[in-house]
């Protein structure tokens, strides 16, 4: 605050990190993880490790191009490119929640340029209208939803732990299960029931496969859902 070059410096700052991050994320992927294979030494590229990696990036991105988009200290030209950058790194990223967060968040900096201050009342309201009612939109979504076959693995795993998440709220809809307590759920460490996969059409031998690995549990560490969470 006492520094008068802060102003010019915070953004310039803020611009090359988010450069220099885009930038090297888009490489290391495209280079099939060659340079993070080339600092970490232990394992080569291609490993499913590293593949896996680069999410943290994307999220981070999710929240930095915003506040570069928003930054009217630095030329449009410079934010541009940096965005197209950082759009595209996410994209060859295998990180899909990272790339929904990052379009949410350029689409609320472009909401806010049109609506002000006024943005962030619409933006609370929206999130508490959703986490209010999130037991009744999932519960009316799921049943309805195509089959899980052929999907992302880890996303088909995330839909039936909601399944299994929902049950449990019906249990406890007004009191839930206590702060801390998502590991502590009867049934929650066991494998996902036979009955489940068939209802959500996971016939193929992997699908069967997949989901009798310890770690396919019903409800591993925690909801993966933030509104399904605090109910």
């Amino acid at each position: 605050a006492e520094d008068p070059d802060a102003p010019r410096l915070v953004p310039r700052c803020l611009m090359i990190g988010g450069g220099v991050l885009a930038v090297l994320a888009l490489v290391d992927m495209l280079t099939n993880n060659g340079l993070r294979a080339a600092v970490r030494r232990s394992v080569g590229p291609g490993h499913p490790m590293l593949i896996g990696g680069l999410k943290p990036a994307v999220t981070l991105l999710a929240v930095l191009l915003p506040m570069v988009a928003a930054e009217r200290a630095v030329a449009w030209y410079w934010r541009l490119g940096i965005i197209l950058v950082g759009v595209a790194a996410a994209m060859v990223i295998p990180a899909e929640t990272g790339k929904i967060s990052l379009v949410v968040g350029l689409l609320a900096w472009g909401a806010a340029r049109f609506l002000g201050p006024a943005i962030g009342t619409l933006a609370g309201t929206v999130v508490a209208v959703v986490i209010i009612a999130a037991p009744l939109l999932f519960s009316y979504a799921l049943p309805r939803l195509p089959s899980l076959e052929g999907r992302p693995i880890s996303a088909v795993h995330r839909v039936l732990i909601w399944d299994f998440t929902l049950r449990q709220i019906a249990q406890h809809p007004l009191l839930g299960w206590g702060a801390e307590g998502a590991r502590l759920i009867p049934g929650g460490v066991d494998h996902i029931p036979d009955e489940t996969l068939d209802r959500f059409r996971l016939d193929s031998a992997e699908s069967r496969i997949w989901f009798i690995r310890p770690s396919a549990q019903q409800l591993p560490l925690h909801p993966h859902n933030a509104a399904l969470h605090i109910w």
